[in-house]
């Protein structure tokens, strides 16, 4: 974690009980866990007093939930001493703490040395099972002719793939963002990073079911970083991992509407550079490509309000993923340039008209290189 940073970054000291500042080079595991509507413990200014006094036999936190409680002890059987989770270590009621640690998500989860992950339920009381003995059902085991045989679940991915965790839109960055994963399900625990996913009941790496079932991590950063003058290679992987990014985040679910951007934050803030920030979710430096998103079979009739019409943002209940009718490669192979929020080029996939003040329509001219700026929207419209 940088050590200059906008908020104060808080962690839960499991040994100690209570929530601390971070110290410096601070090792810690994150939490990514299903909120699911219910009342739990959480840090507010009333409670900031309690729970930031140590007390090691952890009374502070008797009424968390379950997933907590259980997360708390997996750390100490780690014997690692620090846990980050959002209720806990961000402050609930204070707004300003709120968006200064919403908009550092990407850094939160990317700092993590792991991301504990339950997909076992629907709230946090589902807790992680087989932490806590007999926490989970045992598989039927046997010995036959000296060896101990046991029946593994068939398919148990999918437990992973179909959880109420995997279909949750907050969920996505942070699954998307660790380094690694360490997953607990009904059936039994993965560990999954970048080069492998190990199983409970395996004892090599799985790289098919890993290709198959769990190809999630399409940001890296480092082949995203900005150069200082325009790059329209880096721009195409960038766009390119939007437009993948985009297509697994808009059929998840959200309980707040207002929300839906705040949860693709740490996304936007990975991609920025090379796509020169975001307006409603849609990149400034390849906007009018952006702006032909479009999802199979979906007739729009479910707005989003406060959120722009001609933005994904603006709209909910997708059934099927966002696509668009101009993709990446298309957009580069055309000659369009797009640079510091402006788009210059021919062969634009949109028709501009500029709102003038008597509310008549002035077309913006495609056949030669124009300027373009999405800040001007709220007096342009497209065709």
């Amino acid at each position: 974690m940088p050590s200059k940073l906008s908020f104060t970054f808080r962690v839960l000291d499991v040994f100690r009980g209570c929530v601390v500042e971070a110290p410096i080079k601070c090792r810690y595991l994150a939490l990514s866990y299903v909120w699911g509507g219910i009342d739990q413990l959480r840090l507010t200014k009333q409670t900031f007093p309690v729970l930031t006094k140590g007390n090691s036999t952890l009374d502070n936190f008797h009424t968390a939930t379950k997933t907590v409680k259980d997360a708390i002890a997996f750390c100490q059987v780690l014997g690692e001493t620090y846990l980050w989770i959002d209720a806990l270590c961000i402050l609930q009621d204070d707004p300003q703490d709120q968006k200064a640690q919403i908009s550092a998500m990407d850094l939160i989860y990317s700092c993590a040395f792991a991301t504990v992950v339950a997909a076992s339920g629907k709230t946090a009381n589902a807790g992680l099972p087989g932490v806590l003995a007999e926490s989970r059902p045992s598989s039927p085991s046997e010995i036959v002719d000296g060896l101990d045989l046991m029946l593994t679940p068939r398919y148990s991915i999918f437990s992973i793939s179909e959880s109420p965790w995997n279909a949750r839109a907050w969920t996505y960055q942070e699954k998307l963002l660790s380094k690694r994963l360490i997953i607990f399900t009904n059936y039994q625990a993965y560990f999954y990073c970048n080069n492998a996913l190990w199983r409970e009941d395996n004892v090599v790496e799985d790289n098919a079911l890993r290709l198959e079932h769990m190809e999630h991590l399409r940001l890296q950063p480092e082949s995203l970083q900005a150069s200082t003058h325009f790059d329209s290679q880096l721009s195409l992987r960038a766009f390119s991992a939007y437009q993948g990014a985009l297509q697994s985040y808009s059929t998840r679910k959200l309980t707040k509407d207002e929300d839906v951007l705040n949860a693709f934050t740490g996304v936007e803030t990975i991609l920025s550079p090379a796509l020169n920030g975001f307006r409603w979710g849609l990149p400034n430096c390849c906007f009018e490509a952006a702006m032909t998103w479009r999802s199979k079979g979906f007739f729009p009739i479910a707005r989003r309000t406060n959120f722009p019409s001609w933005s994904w943002a603006g709209w909910k209940d997708y059934t099927s993923p966002i696509i668009f009718k101009c993709n990446s490669a298309h957009v580069f192979n055309n000659d369009l340039r797009y640079q510091l929020g402006f788009s210059y080029g021919y062969g634009a996939e949109i028709t501009w008209y500029q709102l003038q003040d008597d509310e008549s329509l002035c077309m913006i001219s495609n056949e030669k290189p124009h300027e373009f700026s999405p800040s001007a929207l709220h007096n342009t419209v497209r065709e």
